[in-house]
């Protein structure tokens, strides 16, 4: 496919880890999420849940009128990777978990 395609871990699920895609490296280049010892970016779950919360911290702004998400109760769909981290962002910022 010459690069018009690469492959990462796949969404929604942790089975694929960054050695894995540091296996695939060893076959393609085009791979992301390969461990930064190798010239990487790592595991993209923290900068996916960062973008999440950013996602939702502006959904509270511009919709309940509300400064941030303090106070206001969170349900996640699950706690994989990125929710995970998503979880830790709620948290430290107040919100309640369910």
């Amino acid at each position: 496919m010459n690069g018009s395609a690469a492959a990462t871990s796949p969404a929604r699920t942790s089975a694929a880890t960054v050695a894995d895609m540091a296996e695939l490296l060893s076959v393609t280049s085009y791979v992301m999420g390969t461990p930064e010892e190798a010239g990487g970016s790592g595991d993209p779950s923290p900068s996916t849940a960062l973008g999440c919360f950013l996602r939702d911290h502006r959904a509270v702004r511009h919709r309940l009128d509300m400064p941030d998400v303090s106070g206001l109760r969170s349900l996640s769909n699950g706690l994989g990777n990125v929710g995970w981290n998503l979880c830790h962002l709620l948290a430290d910022a107040d919100a309640e978990l369910s």
